[in-house]
Formats: C-alpha cells, structure tokens, sequence
C-alpha cells in the first residue's frame, strides 16, 4: 500500500460529545455507508443517534467542508450519495413509527418512493444525466421482499415476487444499467444475481451468494460480493468469479471501484476472534485497523482512496452470556495514517 498517497477511513463511533443541546455525559453513534468524491469535495452518507434517543438523523459529511455535516432529516437512515452538478441526491429510509419507507432526497427535499404500506428500502443511488436511479426492495403483499430498481421515482420489481429477493447497488453505463443483488430460488437459497436492463443473470449457480455491489469499467463488469454467511468473500468479472479470501478465512466484500488497471475491493474479514476493516487491491489483502471494524465502501480519485466504514475505539471483552460490551470507543478518520475527528 506504500504507493496511496491517501487512506481514508470514515468510521462508525460512540463518544461523549455537546450537541444540539444535549449534556456531554450524552453518547452519540455515526454510521457511514457510501463516500463519494465530486469537484465540491468528498461526500459521505449515513446516520447520526443521539445517546438517550431512539430516533437516527440521516446525514451528509463533505471532507472539504471541515468534516462538517448536513443534517437530512430525523428518523431516517442515510445508505449512499450521489453528486451531479449543483445537486446532491441522498438515498435511503425513513421511519414512520411503522414502518420502514425507501426514500430519496434531492438537495434535501424528501421523495418517498414506496407507498405501500409495508417496509421498504433504499440501498444505493446513481444518477445518469438527468435519470436517478435507485436500487433497493419493497415487501409484497405475501410478506416476500422484492428486488427493485426506481427510475426518477417510479418502480420496476426485477424478481417475481415469489421468492425473497433484493437489489444491492446500480450503475449505469450508457445505455445499460446494471442492478447487483440476490434472489433466493425454489429452494430457498440466495443466489447472487446481476441484472442488466432487467434481464436476470445467475452469478452463483446454485451456491448461496449474494452481489452487494457493481462498477463497469471498459466494457467489463466487475461485481463484489460473498458466499454463504461470509464464508468467503468474491469478485466476478464479467461472471467468472474470483476467490479473495481463502476460504477458511470468513470475509465479506461489499464494495468495488476500478481505476485504470487497478480494482479495488472494500469489504471486512475475520482475524481471531473480530472483524477487520480490509482493502483488497488487485486480489491482495491489506488490514485496515488492529481494531474491530469494517470497510462499506471505497472510492479512487487519481492516486487517492478513500474508504468508508466504522471502528470500535477499544478492544472488546466477552461477558458470560457471550455478549460483547464496549468500553470507551472514539470517533477516527484515517488520513495518512493519521487520526481526526470528524466535526459535529
């Protein structure tokens, strides 16, 4: 990894902190899921929750901006962001008290994109000149989640409805759009789909997998994902799938970019006892953290990389039941090997 020039880790954290008219003795938790990179600066989408409160803040951070953030909206989730022009678009859930609802803001202005009146998510969000496309799920009448794939608001259902299935991660590329995900078959096992203008392709045959995410580069598709429970993280490129775990090695892959000839895999892998945030370049592992913790998303922009995710401060300790507990986390933000506060 000698040859970044920047490393980046925007982690999930717990600490002690003024804010909003709450006490300091109060704990605040941050969640990121996405990070994007736009001529504006370097954005991140997740989650704020307050100590004492129940409610989650969906909000923005723009590494440019300080390491401020925007505050979306209350009793939400934020998942991934996407930069076009003058406009930010934010992609995720909110809460009603009843349910979950997908939802995508535009420059802050909330579009509820399911009116059913059962839960529903947003995952991920790419705009293509003027079309936002978001990639989620709906559950259906019979209790099945639905993969599904909203342009500029209106929903297409890209499984049958009959068996559990959902959409991870869209891009587009051209004419094509391409949407990662699973869709579990008669036998119930999940099975790592890719979608292309809607038509259904079986990454895993009958092995259970599950696409999280998709980038296209050259003509080539690229797709990051997992086997089983984690048993092994993998990417296919074009559909031939490549192992980068071991596969004794439990680990997860939930995130791919490609610059030039170089791909780049986000994901997390157990060590020991405890998930590690990991970067896998050209199919070579490198821990991100000593600490526990997980990688969600990587993006690279000329000779930097940036990696969103969370980190636990400190170590943590089993008690009898075999719950973990936490003692004293803090918030981190890795550059250069170097750790920062994010501002609140």
């Amino acid at each position: 990894m000698n040859t970044l020039k920047k490393l980046l880790g925007i982690m999930l954290f717990f600490f002690a902190i003024s804010f909003m008219g709450c006490q300091k003795d109060k704990e605040e938790t941050k969640e990121v899921e996405e990070t994007l990179e736009s001529h504006e600066g370097v954005h991140i989408a997740g989650y704020i929750r307050m100590g004492g409160h129940d409610m989650n803040t969906a909000a923005c951070w723009n590494l440019r901006d300080d390491r401020n953030y925007t505050r979306i909206f209350d009793g939400a989730v934020a998942t991934s962001v996407y930069v076009s022009g003058n406009d930010r678009y934010v992609c995720g859930n909110e809460s009603d008290g009843q349910r979950s609802v997908a939802t995508l803001w535009k420059n802050n202005e909330k579009i509820n994109l399911s009116v059913s009146n059962n839960n529903s998510m947003a995952n991920r969000v790419f705009v293509s000149g003027n079309d936002a496309y978001v990639a989620g799920y709906q559950i259906n009448q019979q209790d099945k989640y639905v993969a599904t794939l909203w342009k500029n608001g209106k929903a297409m259902s890209l499984s049958d409805e009959s068996n559990d299935a959902s959409a991870r991660c869209v891009f587009v590329s051209g004419n094509d759009v391409y949407v990662a995900g699973y869709q579990a078959n008669a036998q119930n096992i999940n099975i790592a789909t890719l979608w292309k203008n809607g038509m259904a392709l079986n990454l895993s045959g009958n092995t259970s997998a599950v696409a999280v995410s998709v980038f296209v580069s050259n003509d080539d598709v690229y797709v990051a994902g997992y086997t089983g429970s984690g048993s092994g993280a993998v990417l296919w490129k074009n559909g031939d799938m490549i192992n980068l775990s071991d596969g004794i090695l439990r680990a997860w892959a939930n995130s791919v970019f490609v610059s030039g000839k170089d791909v780049y895999v986000a994901g997390y892998a157990y060590i020991g006892n405890d998930g590690r945030a990991v970067l896998w370049k050209n199919g070579v592992m490198t821990t991100l953290s000593e600490q526990t913790s997980g990688s969600h998303s990587v993006f690279v922009s000329g000779n930097d990389v940036y990696v969103a995710g969370y980190k636990w401060g400190l170590a943590l300790t089993n008690d009898r039941s075999g719950a973990y507990n936490m003692h004293g986390p803090k918030s981190t933000l890795l550059k250069k090997g170097k750790d920062q506060k994010l501002k609140n």
